[in-house]
């Protein structure tokens, strides 16, 4: 899903009561691969590139963990999310 389509999709979601906030976005080759958001009720939102939504109702960090790549290592929070399909957003 582009930009575009992912903006224009959620603005679909406010019209229906849930308004959602985006605070971070990955892209890949112009492409969502994930968007980072939250509302008034949710502090943490996770959209996949697909537009499937993802929520920690507390968010609180669920653990620390070391990831390894090869020969470098790195600090990754873990959160614990669950999927909540009204926060979808489709086109």
């Amino acid at each position: 899903m582009t930009v575009k389509n992912f903006e224009k999709a959620a603005k679909a979601l406010t019209e229906k009561g849930a308004r959602v906030f985006f605070d971070a976005m990955s892209l890949n080759q112009g492409q969502v691969e994930l968007v980072r958001g939250h509302n008034e009720q949710y502090d943490l939102i996770v959209w996949d590139g697909f537009g499937r939504a993802y929520v920690n109702a507390d968010g609180s960090v669920k653990k620390e963990k070391l990831l390894g790549v090869g020969e470098s290592m790195m600090l990754g929070k873990l959160y614990e999310v669950n999927r909540m399909e009204k926060f979808d957003v489709k086109l």
